[in-house]
């Protein structure tokens, strides 16, 4: 797991400030999954390494994580102050620094955390003690276990209840309630992601096989096809990557493996993709199906392709961030692809504040007051185009339909995530079974005079994310009938539009078009006005997040942006969750704004910044915020 915090980072040692690394591609705060572990907290940006973990912080300053500003004093006096940031991504990393992650590393095993539920222990001496009690400390977790599985050991939950000479122990029973439990953890108590740290070196067979006559849920856990992945402490500390593939190898011999994560692997070269493609094809029988190498900035067309040969079964596939790249790179049979990430992310749309550089600047009476123009996303460096998507869009090619050209035929697509992809000037035509599309920052474009014959989504009966933020080319109308086009039975569920030519007119047809809409971003759309955004959440009412960071045109106060109550039915957003105000006339007064806020949408929350609707798509599928 890695979840990166976009935000300034300030750091003093002693009073005196720690300066940037200004080669630094990333700067922020980032919360790593160690291979072994609880997770930390490392902070990006600096020429020194900055990690914390638990009980490193002895003061947490947390009073303004609702306004993106967090401030922590470690035990060795260093004060790190982070700003800027969303207020959720800092609540992930205040729960990691006092060990209240749920599910994260062994944390989640401490006895004095009163809702973990003990289980039955499972023990192959079971079997051979026949009817004879377990010992002592293993019956007493047995008996508190208030849901013990029958599944575990030989021996019934019932049956652990009774003593050597049939009665029941209800003294056990009292006792246990009473007082907290000292019992040794079994490897059947431990959830499943522990166990799969535990097992990362992969024993040898026989000792798995040996695990799996424990019980039925070891037998399952041990048969599981677990994914071989580097995980972020293995990138950028020179790993060589024949090292990497023997390892791979080697995990391919005990688990019949379906997923190879190599995300961040920056020392895999082209050259190295030969060793790795003979892997994939050969110990692992051609059994991949979820491919991820996002940041493998090494790799050509030809490594990428020469890897995707030796994957006919693949379903996943994540190219991103890795620049160069071109339509060669997929020239494969692909014939069970499903969801496809290429191009790059740049940096996410986060809302940034300019204050005036002076010595007497108030900051949080300046917050907001300055508006920084938006910045115009830098153009990829891939060379995706849309001769590739309209490949994809074909029919998948079928075994009877006999050998065929390696580049030909299609795949059943539903997610095609390709953003800062500038070669895509037209929108060809698109897979039927599409469910999420993202060309941000492409270079769509179509002239005034054709746009009323334009229906560049009329394929797409399941399409539910749409997301065409800036392409500035298009203009309103465009954009109108591009949504239009959808067929009748689409329901838009997230849309985003942010830095388009989208105003007034276009937020007046989005409703009546697309009225299921419950994420909705234009962020960057001057052409917007107060009136146009209150008619968007008076005629939405399944919105749940809106994000207008960065539109210029909106004027104080936030209560002119009220719902009209209609005959009949209540005038509040009450499915509203998100609002992103950054940059806007609203983050200037900011707790007036979300005091008007509260009064129309009592469930909302109002982030003075921007939001990102799929979290990096540090998931996939992504999941939606």
């Amino acid at each position: 797991m890695m979840t990166t915090v976009r935000c300034s980072v300030a750091v003093e040692v002693k009073g005196r400030p720690i300066h940037g690394d200004k080669s630094a591609k990333e700067h922020g705060i980032q919360v790593t999954q160690a291979a072994f572990g609880l997770p930390q907290v490392r902070v990006l940006g600096f020429k020194r390494e900055i990690r914390l973990g638990l009980g490193d912080v002895r003061q947490f300053v947390d009073n303004r994580v609702s306004e993106g500003r967090l401030a922590l004093v470690t035990k060795d006096g260093m004060q790190v102050v982070a700003s800027k940031a969303q207020p959720a991504q800092l609540e992930i990393v205040l729960s990691v620094l006092r060990g209240k992650a749920p599910g994260l590393g062994l944390g989640c095993l401490q006895p004095q955390q009163k809702e973990q539920q003990l289980r039955p222990v499972a023990t192959p001496m079971v079997a051979s003690l026949g009817e004879s009690k377990l010992p002592p400390r293993k019956l007493r977790r047995a008996v508190c276990s208030s849901g013990a599985s029958s599944s575990c050991g030989s021996v019934n939950a019932g049956a652990l209840l009774l003593s050597g000479d049939g009665h029941r122990c209800d003294a056990e029973v009292d006792g246990c309630s009473n007082h907290q439990v000292d019992a040794a953890i079994s490897l059947c108590s431990l959830p499943q992601h522990v166990l799969s740290l535990l097992l990362e070196f992969q024993p040898a067979t026989s000792a798995l096989l040996r695990l799996a006559e424990t019980c039925s849920q070891l037998d399952t856990f041990s048969k599981e096809r677990r994914p071989f992945r580097l995980g972020p402490a293995a990138s950028g500390v020179g790993l060589d990557p024949k090292t990497v593939v023997h390892a791979l190898a080697r995990h391919a011999k005990h688990a019949a493996l379906t997923v190879v994560d190599l995300s961040g692997f920056t020392e895999l070269t082209a050259s190295a993709t030969v060793q790795l493609a003979e892997v994939l094809g050969c110990e692992l029988q051609a059994g991949v199906r979820d491919l991820r190498l996002r940041g493998c900035k090494a790799l050509s067309d030809v490594a990428v392709r020469r890897l995707l040969l030796r994957c006919p079964s693949l379903e996943v596939l994540d190219v991103l961030e890795i620049p160069r790249l071109s339509n060669r790179a997929l020239d494969a049979p692909l014939a069970q692809l499903r969801i496809l990430a290429a191009g790059t992310l740049g940096r996410p749309p986060t809302a940034e504040l300019r204050v005036p550089a002076r010595a007497d600047t108030n900051l949080s009476t300046g917050l907001g007051t300055v508006l920084a123009s938006p910045k115009q996303r830098a153009q990829g460096s891939t060379q995706f185009s849309s001769a590739m998507l309209a490949r994809l869009a074909q029919r998948p090619c079928l075994p009877e339909d006999g050998p065929l050209d390696q580049s030909s035929g299609g795949a059943p697509l539903t997610h095609a995530i390709l953003p800062c992809c500038p070669e895509f000037q037209v929108l060809p035509q698109l897979p039927p079974t599409l469910r999420h599309l993202d060309l941000r920052s492409a270079s769509l474009q179509m002239p005034e005079a054709a746009v009323a014959k334009w229906r560049p989504l009329a394929r797409c009966p399941h399409l539910n994310v749409l997301c065409l933020a800036g392409n500035t080319l298009l203009s309103s109308s465009a954009l109108i009938a591009c949504i239009r086009s959808l067929p009748g039975t689409a329901r838009l569920r997230a849309l985003d539009l942010s830095n388009t030519q989208a105003e007034i007119r276009l937020a007046a047809t989005l409703p009546q078009i697309q009225p299921w809409l419950t994420h909705l971003r234009l962020a960057g759309c001057t052409g917007l006005s107060n009136a146009a955004v209150a008619g968007l959440l008076s005629s939405l009412q399944q919105l749940e997040v809106l994000d207008i960071a960065c539109c210029a045109a909106l004027e104080q106060p936030l209560a002119t942006l009220a719902p009209a109550s209609r005959a009949g039915q209540a005038g509040a957003a009450v499915r509203l969750r998100l609002l992103g105000i950054g940059q806007t006339d609203f983050a200037t007064y900011l707790d007036s704004s979300r005091r008007a806020l509260a009064a129309f949408a009592p469930n909302a929350v109002a982030v003075n910044g921007s939001l990102d609707l799929f979290g990096g798509y540090g998931l996939l599928p992504p999941e939606i915020i």
